[in-house]
């Protein structure tokens, strides 16, 4: 069971949605049970909550098998079009988890993260399995924006 609690004071509206991305099915459909990002509103700011992504297509199979620069560039891809649906973008990422199944790929990573302006990008980078094994990247975020 997976649960997302917010506390809120009686005077101050919360939203919590769970979201979905049209790069990618919904992960329950093939087999996993975790949403692809919650989007949390108050009236003021938003929070999303994006959970572990890859370079997964929309009918749920690995792509860029054994490239981890493409595999990296796509989860970019993936993680903005999520965060776009909200009005935000990956330069709102004020936190987020890197994981690299190899460490020589950290190079690539780098390279990848400053073509997309994110070079500041606060990420913890991680050697570690990924979601899935033929997977080489994975990275989940929490963006934070104004709301206006």
């Amino acid at each position: 069971m997976d649960v997302l609690a917010v506390s809120r004071r009686p005077d101050c509206p919360v939203k919590v949605e769970q979201m979905s991305n049209a790069r990618q099915k919904d992960a329950i459909e093939y087999g996993s049970a975790f949403s692809r990002g919650a989007w949390i509103r108050e009236p003021d700011m938003s929070q999303i909550q994006i959970s572990g992504t890859a370079a997964i297509d929309e009918q749920g199979k690995s792509l860029f098998l054994g490239d981890c620069r493409a595999q990296i560039l796509r989860t970019f891809d993936i993680v903005e079009a999520l965060v776009g649906k909200a009005g935000a973008s990956l330069k709102d990422i004020c936190q987020a988890t890197v994981f690299l199944k190899r460490a020589q790929d950290l190079p690539l990573y780098t390279q990848a993260a400053a073509e997309r302006g994110l070079a500041d990008l606060p990420a913890v980078c991680m050697v570690a399995d990924v979601c899935r094994d033929d997977l080489l990247f994975e990275m989940d975020a929490t963006a934070e924006f104004a709301r206006s």
